[in-house]
Protein backbone atom coordinates (compact mmCIF):
# COMPACT_ATOMS: atom_id res chain seq x y z
CA UNK A 1 0.00 0.00 0.00
CA UNK A 2 1.67 3.21 -0.77
CA UNK A 3 1.22 6.21 2.06
CA UNK A 4 2.74 9.47 2.26
CA UNK A 5 3.19 11.97 5.35
CA UNK A 6 3.93 15.42 6.37
CA UNK A 7 3.90 16.52 9.52
CA UNK A 8 3.36 19.62 10.64
CA UNK A 9 0.89 20.70 8.99
CA UNK A 10 -2.50 22.97 9.95
CA UNK A 11 -5.96 22.46 9.32
CA UNK A 12 -8.08 24.99 8.44
CA UNK A 13 -5.60 27.88 9.77
CA UNK A 14 -6.47 26.28 13.21
CA UNK A 15 -4.44 22.88 14.74
CA UNK A 16 -1.02 21.58 13.48
CA UNK A 17 -0.99 17.94 12.64
CA UNK A 18 0.20 14.94 10.24
CA UNK A 19 -1.18 14.70 6.90
CA UNK A 20 -1.64 11.22 5.37
CA UNK A 21 -2.36 9.88 2.75
CA UNK A 22 -3.19 6.14 1.53
CA UNK A 23 -4.05 4.59 -1.91
CA UNK A 24 -7.64 4.08 0.65
CA UNK A 25 -7.85 7.24 2.62
CA UNK A 26 -6.73 10.82 3.31
CA UNK A 27 -5.77 11.24 7.32
CA UNK A 28 -5.39 14.40 9.53
CA UNK A 29 -4.32 13.94 13.19
CA UNK A 30 -3.07 16.15 15.62
CA UNK A 31 -1.65 15.08 19.45
CA UNK A 32 -4.60 15.94 21.09
CA UNK A 33 -6.76 12.84 19.55
CA UNK A 34 -8.29 15.11 16.98
CA UNK A 35 -8.51 13.76 13.27
CA UNK A 36 -10.52 13.61 10.05
CA UNK A 37 -10.67 11.06 7.35
CA UNK A 38 -11.30 11.90 3.94
CA UNK A 39 -12.41 9.05 1.50
CA UNK A 40 -10.96 10.11 -1.98
CA UNK A 41 -14.05 9.01 -3.60
CA UNK A 42 -15.72 11.24 -2.14
CA UNK A 43 -13.39 13.91 -3.27
CA UNK A 44 -14.65 16.46 -6.21
CA UNK A 45 -11.45 18.58 -6.89
CA UNK A 46 -8.56 19.96 -5.41
CA UNK A 47 -6.66 23.45 -5.40
CA UNK A 48 -3.04 24.58 -4.47
CA UNK A 49 -2.38 28.10 -3.78
CA UNK A 50 1.51 29.16 -4.02
CA UNK A 51 2.25 31.74 -1.02
CA UNK A 52 5.48 33.56 -1.42
CA UNK A 53 8.06 31.16 -3.09
CA UNK A 54 8.17 27.92 -0.83
CA UNK A 55 4.73 27.82 0.97
CA UNK A 56 1.12 27.14 0.13
CA UNK A 57 -1.64 25.24 1.29
CA UNK A 58 -4.00 22.50 -0.79
CA UNK A 59 -7.42 22.53 -0.27
CA UNK A 60 -9.60 19.23 -1.34
CA UNK A 61 -13.30 20.30 -2.05
CA UNK A 62 -16.36 17.15 -1.32
CA UNK A 63 -18.69 16.22 -3.73
CA UNK A 64 -21.56 15.87 -1.24
CA UNK A 65 -24.38 18.21 -0.68
CA UNK A 66 -22.70 20.73 1.30
CA UNK A 67 -19.71 21.20 -1.02
CA UNK A 68 -17.62 22.16 1.58
CA UNK A 69 -13.56 21.71 1.76
CA UNK A 70 -10.88 21.15 4.17
CA UNK A 71 -7.52 23.51 3.79
CA UNK A 72 -4.44 22.04 4.59
CA UNK A 73 -1.70 25.07 5.45
CA UNK A 74 2.13 24.60 5.35
CA UNK A 75 3.42 22.70 2.62
CA UNK A 76 6.14 23.25 0.85
CA UNK A 77 6.62 23.64 -2.87
CA UNK A 78 8.45 20.05 -3.05
CA UNK A 79 5.63 18.83 -0.71
CA UNK A 80 3.49 19.88 -3.69
CA UNK A 81 5.10 18.01 -5.87
CA UNK A 82 5.26 14.86 -4.31
CA UNK A 83 1.39 15.15 -3.20
CA UNK A 84 0.69 15.92 -6.45
CA UNK A 85 2.27 13.03 -8.06
CA UNK A 86 0.57 10.64 -4.93
CA UNK A 87 -2.80 12.00 -6.10
CA UNK A 88 -2.33 11.25 -9.93
CA UNK A 89 -0.89 8.05 -9.29
CA UNK A 90 -3.51 6.76 -6.55
CA UNK A 91 -6.57 8.26 -6.47
CA UNK A 92 -6.51 9.51 -10.53
CA UNK A 93 -7.15 13.46 -9.79
CA UNK A 94 -4.98 16.21 -10.18
CA UNK A 95 -4.76 19.46 -8.46
CA UNK A 96 -5.91 22.67 -9.59
CA UNK A 97 -3.28 25.09 -9.39
CA UNK A 98 -4.54 28.72 -8.23
CA UNK A 99 -2.85 32.02 -8.96
CA UNK A 100 -2.13 34.65 -6.12
CA UNK A 101 -2.58 37.79 -7.80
Amino acid sequence: MATLSFSNIGLNGKNVGTLSLTSEKLRWSDSKGNAIDIDPLTVATSSWTQFGSSRGHWRVYSNQENGSFQRFDGLSTSDFQKLESFLKENYKFRVNVEEVS
